[in-house]
């Protein structure tokens, strides 16, 4: 579930791969080093960065500028599904369960029309979980991780896995500021280009949790008034789109295996 912070945070990423497109180890765009921080910077570490003739670029929300923009219905899209490792197998008058035990998974049998399911557990085998399953079916039976049931008139089995769905359940904008802190107009220039050259020319970035956010430049602002302070100060402001999800978990079929031909079959 995306927040300001995973934005902010995505943000601080994106200026980071500007600003030193080579690596952090390497010069930065600007030949100097370039603080990059997450809210207001320090004042201490600031004066100490302008004064030795370094950069900061800072990246944080702008405060009271958030916005509801919920615009589409709530429905549910299945994110993923997990994949089987048992299997089942019907014939005539028995269930054999094979594969290999994961978690979590289950099984399920449906016996003349009537449902039994059992969920597996820590420490189960396929033989336990024959076991186990069979002791819910009236006059069933198991031998290993094979499953007999009597007075068969119809018979399936299926293998149950988790899936994922997930719905937006609202949408929001806000605006953030991306600053830039430098010794001269010069280097604040150089960075301020460089960073919204990018920011400013991409539609979309991709959040923590795999949902895209969508950002608009809002334009700048300048600032000079701290020339004595040795300086120069640009704020670079977009405005970021982004949705909440909410994910739940829910029982899916992972396959069925049936023999829907069965008449009556005496076991």
């Amino acid at each position: 579930m995306a927040s300001p912070l995973q934005v902010q945070d995505t943000l601080l990423q994106l200026v980071e791969s500007v600003v030193y497109p080579n690596g952090i180890v390497n010069p930065s765009v600007v030949g100097v080093d370039v603080r990059i921080t997450a809210g207001w910077p320090i004042k201490n570490k600031l004066d100490a960065d302008l004064k030795a003739g370094k950069a900061q670029v800072s990246v944080f929300p702008m405060g009271g500028m958030g916005k509801n923009t919920t615009r589409f219905p709530k429905v549910s899209h299945t994110v993923s599904i997990n994949t089987p490792t048992l299997t089942v197998a019907v014939l005539n008058n028995t269930v054999t369960i094979g594969g290999i035990v994961t978690l979590p998974q289950g099984i399920g049998i449906t016996y003349n029309k009537v449902y039994y399911g059992y969920s597996a557990v820590s420490g189960d085998t396929l033989d336990t979980i024959a076991t186990n399953l069979a002791a819910l079916i009236p006059g069933a039976s198991a031998v290993g991780s094979v499953i007999t049931l009597s007075n068969v008139i119809n018979l399936s089995a299926t293998v149950v896995v988790n899936g994922f769905a997930a719905y937006e359940s609202k949408r929001q904008t806000h605006s953030f500021y991306v600053s830039i802190w430098a010794p001269t107009p010069v280097m604040r220039d150089n960075l301020a280009t460089a960073i919204d050259n990018y920011l400013g020319n991409i539609e979309r970035f991709n959040l923590p949790d795999n949902t895209g956010a969508v950002i608009i430049s809002l334009g700048f602002i300048e600032i000079d008034a701290f020339q004595l302070d040795i300086l120069y100060k640009r704020d670079l402001v977009y405005q970021i789109e982004y949705a909440t999800i909410i994910t739940n978990e829910y029982t899916v079929i992972g396959g069925i295996f049936a023999d829907l031909t069965l008449e009556q079959c005496n076991g």
